[in-house]
C-alpha cells in the first residue's frame, strides 16, 4: 500500500526543488541524467513507482533538459507565498472539476488572485498532474515531455518571478 503523502512537506520539497534548479541547474541537470537509466524505451519506470510513465520523447528529452541546465546561468531563488498557495489551491481544484486541462485557460485568473492579495510583476502557472515524488514534479516541468515550446520550462527560468505558491 503507497503512504499518504504529507502536502505541507511536499509543498515545501517541491519549492526546494524549484528553487534549486534555478539556482544550481548544472546540479539538477545531473539528477536529472539519473533519471535516463530508467526508460525502457518511451516509458519510464521511476523506482518504487508500480506503474510506469508513457512519455512522448522518451530518454531524448531528458537529455536535452539536462545539457539546458549545463549551459542556462542560475537566477535568484522564489520567496513562499501564502496568497500564491491558495490561487494554486483553486486552480487545482478547478482542474480536478474537469477532463480538458484546455479549461482552465478559461479560468478568471484576476478574480482569483483578487481574493488572495495583491500582486504585482511576473505571473507563471507550472501544473504537474499525478506526481507523487517532489523530485518528479520538477523533472517534468523542466523536461516538458511533448511540448516542443518548452513552456514550463521556459516558466521556471523567468528572472522576474520572485514568489512562489504550491498546491
Amino acid at each position: 500500500m503507497e503512504s499518504e503523502i504529507d502536502p505541507k512537506r511536499f509543498s515545501k520539497e517541491v519549492i526546494e526543488y524549484f528553487n534549486m534548479v534555478r539556482s544550481e541547474p548544472k546540479k539538477f541537470a545531473s539528477i536529472i541524467r539519473e533519471y535516463k537509466q530508467y526508460f525502457k524505451g518511451k516509458v519510464l519506470r521511476v523506482p518504487k513507482s508500480k506503474v510506469g510513465i508513457m512519455t512522448k520523447e522518451g530518454a531524448d528529452a531528458f537529455e536535452e533538459a539536462a545539457q539546458f541546465l549545463d549551459s542556462v546561468k542560475p537566477i535568484g531563488t522564489c520567496q513562499y507565498n501564502v496568497g500564491l498557495t491558495h490561487v494554486a489551491k483553486e486552480v487545482v481544484e478547478a482542474a480536478e472539476k474537469t477532463d480538458d486541462p484546455n479549461s482552465l485557460d478559461e479560468l478568471d485568473m484576476d478574480a482569483i488572485f483578487e481574493k488572495y492579495g495583491r500582486f504585482t510583476g511576473a505571473f507563471s502557472r507550472a501544473m504537474d498532474f499525478g506526481s507523487k515524488d517532489s523530485t518528479m514534479v520538477i523533472i517534468n516541468l523542466v523536461v516538458s515531455d511533448g511540448d516542443k515550446s518548452r513552456g514550463q520550462r521556459e516558466g521556471i527560468f523567468n528572472s522576474e518571478l520572485k514568489k512562489i505558491g504550491v498546491w
